[in-house]
């Protein structure tokens, strides 16, 4: 399904920490996450803004949110990754460091410096986060600040990574043209998985797991736990710049240097819903979905944040 798509913009009321203050025209959005009834949004510039999210967002229309509770200049340089616990944000950033916020205020709890760019962070209990930089990913504890590398990919720099936090087994992926499967535990590499462009995103499904993967050749696809070829299939016809999953119902969401923003049913494959930006927003460069897949939060090139409530 298909919708012509008007934009809905709130009036703007923005508690700025001293930090943050005069920190919101620089750069476009690169990450988001989920924060309870927020949503906490990472930007080129350093800045993590948390936005309320209004309620009876409409289903056909996108609402810009402006109304924020906190923004913090969190860190020097590119947020490329935010995770969320029950009471904090942790966040990675090109500026070599991954920290942690408080999500009531945006206040920082603790810093740890990385040996190079952080592009990716995720949860791998209460107290670890695994956590990509250059070639390698390695594991951070964050009670005492150690780290130790957990694998290692030669053939070109960690993109994106996913941690199961039941098996602890870890999927990454990124300019190797490679998703590799492991254990967090003995660093037991399981599977590589070849493909024909850079990995964009990656997922872990279902126990045993499964692999989704997004590739800069516009498809997406779908690694089974057991043989080595995926299902696959297109979806767009350029570049994914994002994308994002609920793996309890099995939507994905995927947006493409097209504009388009196309939400999937990983059952069967099926188009559920597209959305189409405008030129004034170009393209999106991260997504975030609610956990019972009912709404969807957008981050442009252009620095928007857009929801929008999502049929079922």
């Amino acid at each position: 399904m298909r919708a012509a798509l008007q934009v809905v913009l709130l009036g703007a009321f923005l508690l700025a920490s001293p930090a943050g203050a005069g920190a919101q025209d620089d750069g476009p959005v690169t990450s988001v996450a989920f924060v309870g009834s927020r949503v906490a949004v990472g930007f080129h510039d350093g800045t993590i803004t948390a936005y309320r999210i209004p309620g009876g967002l409409s289903d056909s229309e996108l609402t810009v949110l402006t109304i924020a509770d906190w923004s913090s200049r969190a860190h020097r340089a590119r947020v490329a990754s935010i995770a969320v616990t029950d009471s904090t944000l942790i966040s990675g950033s090109w500026d070599r460091t991954v920290r942690v916020l408080d999500t009531c205020d945006g206040h920082q709890l603790s810093v740890f410096p990385v040996g190079g760019p952080v592009e990716s962070v995720s949860l791998v209990d209460g107290q670890r986060v695994a956590f990509a930089e250059r070639r390698s990913v390695a594991l951070l504890d964050l009670s005492t600040g150690s780290t130790r590398g957990v694998h290692s990919d030669s053939g070109g720099r960690v993109l994106a990574l996913a941690v199961s936090p039941t098996t602890r087994s870890v999927v990454s992926g990124g300019k190797s043209r490679e998703a590799h499967l492991f254990r967090i535990e003995g660093n037991e590499e399981t599977r590589v998985l070849q493909h024909p462009d850079t990995v964009g995103s990656v997922f872990l499904v279902g126990s045993p797991e499964s692999v989704v993967t997004t590739c800069w050749d516009g498809q997406v696809r779908l690694w089974p736990s057991q043989g080595s070829q995926p299902d696959t299939f297109r979806a767009h016809d350029t570049q994914v710049t994002a994308a994002c999953m609920e793996a309890r119902t099995g939507i994905l969401v995927t947006a493409g240097l097209d504009r388009n923003i196309r939400v999937w049913s990983l059952h069967d494959k099926r188009l559920v819903r597209e959305i189409s930006l405008t030129a004034e927003h170009q393209h999106a460069l991260a997504l975030a979905i609610s956990r019972d897949a009912g709404l969807l939060v957008i981050g442009t090139a252009r620095r928007h944040v857009l929801a929008i409530k999502l049929e079922h």
